[in-house]
């Protein structure tokens, strides 16, 4: 069980991750996405937090905290996930497998899961496909060319509202950008005024399960004061580097079945 719940997690949390980073406004989707793109480029640090609803099926719910630091310019990233609570149904015994730390040096990215006391390294030019689709928050915004290599297809749907915010709403597909990679729709909610994510609502289906993964943005500050160190990835005692994970895709859920793969002494 915890294996299971370990690799639809993971998808989970890279799904969210390519989600956080978009955002859109009238005229095109795609014209929308630049101008949420500018908006985040043009600080020079930056700082959220979000609420993760993760939804597996019949099997529970688990709600986790995901507090994300940046500088956009320089491409460094510093995230960590923790579960707000014991989670409902099968997935209350997984919620140590929330416990994550994710960091963009600008160079390499590095995620680290507490509960295994084990990471993996990625240079930061692979993490589009490679990592989770990490690379898509963690150094920087995700690029719209990229999407369309990873065959994103976007859609601009009629203005609706989130957390009482007026907002344009963009419909992201992925249909299988890899193979063995199912197919994840995701609805991303822009406020109209300020171009910012307010959330987003991700729907993937694999081997039965229905994964749905809702994001509420809980707050932001742009330009605040960050410690240099939080982008300087220090493996903890006794940690061991692993060149993969359990399930661990471009985008979507994981792959449940999938074996871990080969690990570093």
């Amino acid at each position: 069980m915890q294996k299971s719940f370990q690799k639809w997690l993971i998808g989970g949390l890279a799904a969210s991750g390519l989600v956080l980073c978009i955002s859109s406004r009238a005229q095109t989707a795609t014209q929308i996405l630049n101008r949420v793109t500018q908006r985040y480029t043009a600080l020079h640090s930056y700082e959220a937090s979000y609420l993760m609803t993760e939804q597996v099926g019949q099997m529970g719910q688990l709600q986790l905290k995901m507090t994300l630091k940046s500088i956009p310019k320089e491409r460094k990233v510093y995230v960590v996930t923790e579960p707000t609570g014991s989670g409902t149904g099968q997935l209350a015994m997984g919620a140590a497998f929330a416990q994550t730390e994710s960091v963009s040096d600008g160079k390499d990215v590095y995620m680290y899961f507490k509960a295994l006391n084990s990471y993996m390294k990625r240079s930061l030019q692979d993490t589009t496909t490679q990592f989770g689709g990490l690379g898509q928050f963690a150094g920087g915004m995700a690029d719209i060319n990229q999407l369309k290599k990873l065959g994103a297809k976007l859609k601009l749907l009629p203005s609706s509202s989130f957390g009482g915010h007026p907002t344009y709403v963009i419909l992201m597909t992925l249909h299988a950008p890899q193979p063995g990679v199912p197919p994840v729709s995701t609805k991303i909610y822009i406020d109209k005024a300020t171009y910012k994510v307010l959330g987003s609502v991700s729907l993937v289906q694999a081997q039965g399960l229905a994964v749905t993964t809702t994001m509420k943005l809980l707050s932001e500050k742009l330009n605040p004061d960050l410690p240099k160190s939080i982008f300087h990835f220090t493996p903890p005692p006794g940690a061991k580097e692993v060149q993969g994970m359990p399930g661990m895709t471009t985008v979507g859920p994981p792959q449940i079945g999938a074996p871990l793969q080969n690990t570093k002494p």
